[in-house]
């Protein structure tokens, strides 16, 4: 796999590298053109081999494709060696762009050895915090293979994407999980590598996309007590969820003697103790919720439908609320 950049174009090129090398099976060769984070689309793109035993779906060691919107395209690509070098070349704006990679296949005797890769979380916030997920399972003479060691990598070589772990060993199961942070918005390919019996996963796709900014909402209530409905709380909104994996907090005029519960929910927030209550048997959403302003971490989400807000004293007041989406980090 290779990467050919020249101001903000991105050119790349990488290769599943599962099929055999038994002149029938298929690695697929995917190719990336892109103008920043805008992909081409319609360029041409010709990809050719020298190797005598390889060949292109067409029969040929050459072959052309084009990009499609999201600035991809794919050839086939079969062999009888183990190790086919693959160059690509795309014209963009009158300028030239080349690239390579290695595409490798594997002893067609070996047909039920393979490490299969799954996306089960994509398109992460870029905040650096926020995660997406890839699991690996390896499979040798059709058996999971324990206590293998997976290397894996990125392409381009250039992002910011972090990894982790960059290695690992796999489990009883043959299984590996892999988690992949970034600060950059951008998508990139993720490359696995079976170390000892030398077999590539196919490559996949990860995307990042804009953090989701943090919010603040201010406005008045008056509590009228003891308890006081402020129906559907309208300044955030009848259908406002709480996310999972983010930090808020709620200030109102520093009245300590303020509780607030939250409902159809079940949760009751209090916020002289700064602990959370069960209501009719449910299950708690928000924890660590405090009137005072200081934050508090949203672990499994839930909507905010109704609030009450309760005082310990028969008053009518005018408060002022300020409420904060400080984001997945409070750094």
């Amino acid at each position: 796999m290779n990467e050919k950049s020249n101001s903000n174009v991105i050119f790349l090129i990488t290769s599943s590298n599962t099929a055999s090398a038994d002149g029938v099976s298929y690695n697929e060769i995917i190719c990336i053109f892109s103008f920043g984070d805008m992909p081409i689309n319609g360029a041409q793109v010709s990809f050719h081999t020298s190797h005598q035993n390889a060949k292109f779906s067409n029969d040929q060691r050459s072959i052309t494709a084009h990009t499609d919107s999201e600035g991809k395209c794919r050839v086939l690509l079969t062999s009888t060696e183990e190790s086919v070098l693959v160059f690509a070349l795309v014209n963009y704006n009158n300028q030239n762009y080349s690239t390579s990679t290695t595409s490798v296949f594997s002893d067609h005797n070996n047909t039920d050895n393979e490490l299969f890769s799954y996306v089960l979380k994509n398109n992460a916030q870029a905040d650096g915090k926020d995660t997406n997920y890839i699991v690996y399972k390896l499979l040798v003479n059709g058996q999971p293979k324990e206590n293998e060691y997976i290397t894996f990598d990125k392409l381009p070589a250039t992002s910011s994407a972090n990894i982790a772990p960059a290695f690992g060993v796999t489990d009883s199961y043959g299984q590996l999980l892999i988690t992949i942070t970034d600060t950059k918005a951008e998508s990139v390919f993720i490359t696995a590598h079976a170390v000892t019996e030398n077999i590539y996963a196919e490559p996949q796709f990860i995307s990042f996309i804009p953090e989701v900014p943090a919010s603040t909402i201010e406005g008045d209530i008056t509590i009228t007590g003891p308890r006081s409905l402020l129906g559907h709380f309208g300044l955030l909104g009848e259908d406002f969820v709480f996310e999972p994996g983010r930090y808020y907090s709620f200030h109102l005029s520093n009245r300590a003697d303020i509780r607030v519960a939250s409902c159809p929910n079940g949760t009751l927030f209090n916020g002289l103790n700064n602990r959370c209550a069960l209501l009719n048997d449910d299950p708690v959403l928000l924890d660590d919720f405090n009137i005072e302003g200081r934050p508090f971490y949203c672990s499994r989400g839930g909507s905010i439908m109704k609030e009450y807000f309760y005082s310990t004293t028969n008053i009518r007041e005018t408060h002022h609320f300020i409420f904060k989406d400080l984001g997945t980090s409070l750094s």
